[in-house]
């Protein structure tokens, strides 16, 4: 903790040491976190496994319903795909996901307008992010980012599950 209060600007500290679940804050705070985790120098495999995480975690917040329905139900990680957009809406103000279908097991996620896909790190954790969500109703999940729709405002990324 003390070397990401080192990293992130000490105009930031109280809104992310004392902000509780539920409150918005600024997009220009969110962009000083990831970059305050960016300067952390943590490997790729740990970023990945941070989102992973996070991802996983959303099962027990936003995503419980449908994680609690699908157990047992055949359910697929398509269940969950379709719900990104509005899930997005309800965790981030601007910005927008859409999903498209590539293949029965296969999507491409894209984001948009979202100023934190500038940071390197929000690149890399948020492809641990959608692992980790996918996992939840696959066996295994492949997420690789397409270099091509990464940019100061976009992510996309190729998802793949067995």
């Amino acid at each position: 903790m003390d070397k990401y209060l080192a990293n992130l600007p000490e105009e930031h500290h109280e809104a992310v040491t004392t902000t509780v679940v539920g409150v918005w804050l600024p997009s220009a705070i969110a962009v000083a976190h990831y970059e305050a985790c960016d300067r952390l120098g943590l490997s790729e495999a740990e970023q990945l496994a941070i989102g992973a995480e996070v991802g996983k975690h959303a099962q027990g917040t936003v995503f419980s319903v449908a994680v609690n329905l699908a157990k047992g139900a055949g359910v697929t990680p398509w269940t969950l795909l379709t719900r990104l957009p509005g899930v997005w809406e309800r965790i981030w103000i601007g910005g927008g996901v859409a999903v498209y279908k590539l293949g029965p097991k296969e999507a491409r996620v894209e984001i948009g307008g979202w100023p934190c896909s500038s940071v390197a790190y929000t690149r890399i954790a948020m492809r641990g992010v959608v692992a980790g969500l996918v996992d939840l109703f696959s066996a295994k999940a492949y997420v690789r980012q397409l270099a091509p729709l990464c940019t100061a405002l976009t992510l996309g990324y190729r998802v793949s599950w067995a």
